[in-house]
């Protein structure tokens, strides 16, 4: 087995099992990774929490964090929680060439839309009640090459 380490998660060629995503930058770009790297019909499996992780009272309040005051929060720290919705994520992965064949949300008490963050106004309503999920997306396989006939192109 081949391995490949992103940011400190180990990734196999035909199946990836990432721990979390509640703490990195850049998923765009890590997913953009993993696409390159994994064979046609390889897959990867995401554990994704959306919550505040105690930075806020509720579970959502680090949405409702001007980004101004989230800099102030953040300091020299290179990062400190994910702030990305769901919707972001599955976005991040079709923009990068996955197939999602698994999306299973865990649901929480909705935020109120007038207490968010003007960076977080557009979220969806389901954004605002997804705590966590369970994302497993596919590269998918090569296109076929060839004719309806059954010959090579």
């Amino acid at each position: 087995m081949e391995w490949l380490f992103v940011n400190g998660t180990r990734y196999g060629r035909h199946g990836i099992f990432s721990g979390s995503s509640r703490a990195r930058r850049g998923h765009s770009a890590t997913y953009a990774a993993l696409f390159r790297w994994l064979r046609p019909g390889g897959f990867m499996s995401h554990s994704i929490d959306f919550k505040s992780h105690g930075l806020t009272k509720s579970w959502h309040g680090h949405w409702t964090v001007s980004d101004f005051a989230w800099k102030l929060a953040k300091g020299s720290r290179p990062y400190l929680i994910n702030r990305f919705p769901h919707s972001a994520h599955l976005a991040m992965m079709k923009d990068n060439g996955f197939q999602v064949v698994t999306d299973l949300r865990i649901n929480a008490s909705p935020l109120s839309r007038e207490s968010l963050a003007t960076r977080f106004a557009q979220v969806t309503d389901e954004d605002m009640r997804t705590a966590s999920a369970f994302i497993q997306a596919v590269k998918p396989d090569l296109p076929d090459r060839s004719g309806t006939d059954g010959t090579s192109l």
